[in-house]
């Protein structure tokens, strides 16, 4: 997973919040939105993600606050003091977007790892470029 309960209690829900919720479906909700992010990022990344910094953990955690908001505890639209959970949502998508594109600090894929050197210049035969009169 790649948001853990302490991610979704600082990043995501306050903790009393968070505490008054079932375990099972707190957990739950962390899992789905990892895998949603997961599948996000699978254009651009071999996974599974070896590491990966805080700005996925909070985005993924933004998102299961949001579900666990609008399908658990009840969400109310009309209600302007509810607009900060879809404002977290949608900043959490942008993050999505924005990590899937340009990657993040601490990120690193499954990828093989490349070790890069010098270029190297190969040839099938001479072709006798080089100072007149002078053989190969």
């Amino acid at each position: 997973m790649y948001a853990s309960l302490d991610d979704l209690r600082t990043g995501g829900m306050s903790g009393e919040l968070v505490d008054t919720l079932d375990a099972a479906v707190v957990m739950r909700a962390l899992a789905n939105r990892s895998s949603f992010a997961e599948d996000f990022l699978a254009r651009f990344y071999k996974l599974p993600l070896k590491r990966w910094g805080a700005s996925l953990s909070i985005a993924v955690a933004q998102l299961a606050a949001w579900d666990l908001v609008s399908s658990v505890i009840g969400f109310n639209p009309e209600d302007l003091s509810n607009a900060v959970w879809r404002d977290r949502r949608d900043e959490a998508m942008a993050t999505l977007d924005r990590l899937a594109l340009h990657g993040g600090p601490g990120f690193e894929d499954s990828s093989p790892m490349i070790e890069e050197s010098a270029p190297v210049m190969l040839s099938e035969r001479r072709r006798g470029w080089g100072r007149r009169g002078l053989p190969w």
